[in-house]
């Protein structure tokens, strides 16, 4: 191809419209794009299809497809894709995915029931490897599509448990052993210990421990060695 274009423009014209194109090209949507090169390509006359695919590393049909579209005559589109271009949805190619997803989010599904808007605890990874288990093409970037990650008032953001969960883990510790408790709820040690941090916390937060305080006594011995 670079033989036929050097017969047909100079080889400065191709050099002349690559720079031209690496300093344009990024800042235009496809049908944009498309245009442009096709208007350069017809300003060169013969040989200017192949000079612009040399120069943007384009395909000479997509520049065809675009003189065309130039000669055509029809007025300018307001959308970047003619009607029904583009990728389909996924629920337009496979139509029991929505089915099989909300079956998968209903058994932990939170808050309002009668609102449209569903929320769970479920990663959409899980969701993603449930739905390809069972038959479904999809991946973790697809099932992320609508959905958004917010804190939400029956959970601590990043923590992976509920506060009733939490509430229930603390209290079980007053009369039994961490190691009891680990056991019984099926966590982890150390997040037993993470649990009664939070919720000793959360308490200190909504307890004023200086309140009806008269009076407070100060050992001077053992604050002056330090004992503070």
């Amino acid at each position: 191809m670079g033989d036929d274009v050097v017969m047909a423009v100079e080889a400065g014209v191709v050099a002349s419209l690559r720079a031209k194109f690496e300093a344009v090209l990024p800042h235009l949507d496809e049908r944009q794009q498309r245009l442009v090169m096709a208007g350069e390509a017809r300003s060169l006359g013969h040989g200017g299809i192949a000079a612009v695919a040399q120069a943007s590393g384009v395909s000479r049909s997509r520049i065809s497809a675009g003189v065309a579209e130039l000669e055509s005559g029809q007025a300018p589109l307001k959308r970047v894709r003619r009607e029904g271009g583009g990728r389909k949805t996924v629920t337009a190619t496979d139509p029991a995915l929505l089915a099989a997803l909300l079956r998968l989010v209903e058994p932990t599904r939170r808050g309002d029931p009668e609102s449209s808007l569903c929320w769970t605890t479920l990663s959409t990874r899980k969701l993603a490897g449930e739905l390809t288990s069972a038959g479904h093409r999809v991946g973790a970037d697809t099932a992320t599509r609508g959905v958004v990650a917010a804190a939400v008032p029956w959970a601590r953001h990043g923590t992976g448990h509920t506060y009733a969960f939490d509430d229930t883990v603390a209290w079980l510790t007053v009369p039994c052993s961490k190691t009891a408790v680990r056991e019984l709820m099926r966590v982890a040690w150390r997040t037993v210990g993470s649990i009664i941090t939070r919720v000793s916390a959360d308490a200190m937060t909504r307890t004023d421990r200086f309140a009806n305080l008269s009076r407070i006594g100060i050992d001077e011995i053992s604050y002056k060695r330090g004992h503070r």
